[in-house]
């Protein structure tokens, strides 16, 4: 199956939750994930199915996903559900899907403007990242998002 068509419903579903917690972050487990498909979007499908959507829009640098595992003296190794952040990628691809986040595009695209600036003294590469604020703004408003 085509990345684009499975990628809207996983990552609108990663970004609500989300929002609902004031993060950039989500950390869902898989059957979490697979019942607010359900619920949402209409979308019933098994985990492993999941897992390889989750790779596929993985792969296409649409989300990183994190694994958390903790250690325990009793019980040794600890699965805790993996960490999900959207990437500017899948933010893009969330704005083409028609889910107004502007607003979150501006946000990462200022906190690397100011890691930029304390790395090379906000020299060449702030300026670099200027432009990527004016392609932004312009591919916004193109799309008459405003």
């Amino acid at each position: 199956m085509h990345v684009a068509l499975i990628a809207d419903s996983v990552l609108v579903t990663l970004y609500k939750v989300s929002v609902k917690h004031k993060k950039r972050y989500a950390y869902p487990s898989q059957l979490k994930i697979l019942e607010l498909l359900e619920k949402w979007r209409g979308v019933r499908r098994c985990r492993r199915t999941l897992n390889y959507w989750l790779r596929a829009i993985e792969d296409a640098d649409l989300i990183r996903r994190k694994r958390r595992i903790g250690y325990s003296r009793e019980h040794g190794l600890l699965f805790h559900s993996s960490l999900y952040m959207i990437t500017l990628r899948g933010y893009y691809a969330l704005l083409r899907a028609g889910v107004d986040v502007r607003e979150r595009i501006r946000e990462i695209i200022e906190s690397l403007r100011d890691t930029a600036k304390r790395e090379d003294g906000g020299r060449e590469s702030g300026r670099r990242l200027k432009d990527l604020v004016e392609v932004v703004n312009r591919a916004v408003y193109r799309e008459g998002m405003t």
